[in-house]
């Protein structure tokens, strides 16, 4: 998953922004459209594809959050239920990290087939 031995969540994401930081200043032209337009496809959060970004959840376990990667079966049965707040996107490494800790208010998105249900 990346994360280190007994690193929180704050300190995982800390270090991956001072990677990504040293990362974008060798950075090639031709790598930085690529993830550019990944940054641009991100935006509208489709569903990674067999070939496309890696999900991450941050699970707690006591009192530490555990990064673990999701199957792509079970990214599939819940992606439409994660709430946009709760996903973080990083276009070096292609990856989501689902973590409710991201934003803590965060709501899944409204399921509007059952909303149509309940105002017919």
């Amino acid at each position: 998953s990346g994360q280190r031995r007994g690193e929180s969540l704050h300190e995982f994401m800390a270090r991956r922004a001072e990677k990504d930081a040293l990362q974008q200043e060798t950075e090639l032209p031709h790598a930085h459209a690529a993830r550019m337009q990944r940054i641009v496809s991100a935006e509208a959060y489709p569903l990674p594809g067999k070939r496309g970004a890696k999900v991450f959840e941050w699970e707690k376990e006591g009192s530490y959050w555990i990064r673990r990667v999701m199957s792509r079966g079970l990214v599939e049965q819940r992606w439409g239920d994660m709430a946009p707040g709760h996903l973080r996107y990083n276009s070096f490494a292609n990856e989501w990290d689902l973590c409710e800790l991201f934003d803590p208010t965060a709501e899944p998105p409204a399921d509007e087939e059952y909303d149509d249900l309940e105002h017919d």
